[in-house]
């Protein structure tokens, strides 16, 4: 009789934690799936855009002319233009395509 309990229990454990599993893979989108061109949001691409942009998120702490030439100045631009974006996004106060178009901005010099 007690081990009809324990097989019970065992299996109702086993049947949350599958059901766990596949709502945290749901939620993250696991295996995530690259996005299309036509669903990659909103693309800011006039340059006075993104140098207002810039201005509102950044420029009240920071000036364009050092942090681009910070890019320029080390020996792997792209390495730290990869940083520069994950601070961006740690950062949190611009979207993913704010942070990639403020990065490009920087890159090509203000």
């Amino acid at each position: 009789m007690r081990h009809l309990l324990v097989r019970r229990v065992a299996l109702t454990l086993c049947g949350l934690l599958v059901a766990a599993a596949l709502l945290f893979a749901w939620l993250v989108r696991w295996p995530a799936t690259p996005p299309s061109s036509a669903s990659s949001g909103p693309s800011i691409a006039p340059v006075e855009d993104v140098r207002a942009l810039f201005d509102r998120r950044c420029g009240r702490c920071h000036e364009a002319a050092e942090l681009s030439s910070s890019l320029g100045a080390t020996s792997d631009p792209p390495a730290r233009a990869r940083e520069m974006l994950a601070f961006l996004r740690e950062h949190g106060q611009s979207t993913d395509v704010e942070s990639r178009a403020i990065v490009e901005y920087l890159r090509q010099g203000p």
